[in-house]
């Protein structure tokens, strides 16, 4: 009886501060959002990953990269962030490990649990939930001996918020992919894209730099395109001549193939070859008279290999060779 009642106790104790972490809000400000859902690591190639270190209660950039951010101490924290997001940058946490979340959406933190990687559970930018914690022990305590105890942390919005502002995050991604998109501009639709984005806010004078670089690149580009065109249409030419071409040598094969069956069909008795006359005919095999020295005067062949007078007869120890058709 003791034994339910304490259960239904704890029971009651998970269930409250689930409702309870259920209403805790997202955060942000006007010039940034923060999301609440756990992440692994940043996004390549979309998000910004920044590495923030605590010192003596000051937050302060380490690093921003485009790459993965590698945390070394648990004084730093890594922060995704995107400025690519309508309205405002988007940041998330990007932890390298999310461990287990309950149901109720804590980070679940206990004894049990590697302590290795950055975690929700070795993070300053998470803090431990009263009502969750507290349910969790009891449970604990009754049904693992304690083996399960430990908190339940969910994210410090306000802390997380205190290391963007503090830290000036927001303005040093900014301005570094400000002189990054500059750099890394190479032609002249890179150029007018950087100056319909930056026209506003230019801390260092890049757009005029940008106007400078499409003036000293349109002629270059102007002359490449051209180049390119002449070269298509090259191109283009050589490949319909040879179409034209193969087109020809095709007709020309059939005309000559056609040529050659006909001459066959109308074999007979004193018909030219190319081997000399016809002086007998046996089913598929003709007799021709054709002098090949020490091989005799008179020579069988199929009739599939003879051919029209215009060809050459040859005979290579006594065997005959037959000849290509033209074009083929």
């Amino acid at each position: 009886m003791k034994k339910t009642v304490l259960l239904s106790f704890v029971s009651t104790l998970i269930v409250f501060s689930s409702l309870v972490h259920a209403k805790e809000p997202t955060t942000g400000s006007e010039k940034y959002s923060i999301e609440s859902t756990p992440r692994r690591q940043c996004k390549a190639g979309l998000e910004w990953s920044a590495l923030l270190e605590k010192n003596d209660g000051i937050w302060r950039v380490k690093d921003v990269s485009q790459t993965q951010q590698k945390r070394i101490s648990d004084s730093q924290e890594i922060l995704c962030v995107n400025l690519q997001t309508k309205g405002v940058p988007t940041i998330s946490i990007g932890f390298e490990e999310l461990g287990t979340i309950t149901q109720a959406g804590y980070f679940e933190c206990t004894l049990l649990l590697k302590k290795s990687g950055y975690t929700p559970c070795n993070s300053s930018l998470t803090k431990t939930t009263a009502f969750g914690t507290v349910g969790k022990n009891v449970a604990a305590a009754v049904l693992t001996l304690g083996l399960a105890a430990g908190t339940n942390k969910v994210f410090d919005f306000d802390e997380i918020k205190k290391s963007i502002d503090e830290s000036d995050l927001i303005t040093k991604i900014q301005q570094q992919e400000y002189r990054l998109l500059f750099s890394s501009a190479k032609n002249v639709a890179d150029f007018e894209a950087f100056i319909q984005r930056y026209a506003d806010n230019d801390p260092d004078n890049l757009v005029a730099r940008a106007s400078a670089e499409i003036e000293r690149i349109r002629p270059e580009e102007a002359k490449l395109a051209e180049n390119t065109r002449i070269a298509e249409e090259k191109e283009k030419e050589w490949q319909r001549q040879k179409k034209e071409s193969q087109l020809q040598r095709i007709a020309m094969q059939e005309s000559e193939k056609k040529k050659i069956d006909g001459f066959r069909a109308g074999l007979k008795v004193e018909a030219e070859t190319n081997c000399g006359p016809v002086l007998e005919i046996k089913g598929r095999l003709v007799k021709v008279y054709f002098p090949v020295s020490t091989y005799g005067n008179e020579h069988w062949i199929r009739k599939e290999d003879l051919f029209p007078p215009d060809y050459e007869c040859k005979f290579f120890h006594g065997h005959y060779i037959t000849p290509t058709p033209r074009n083929f």
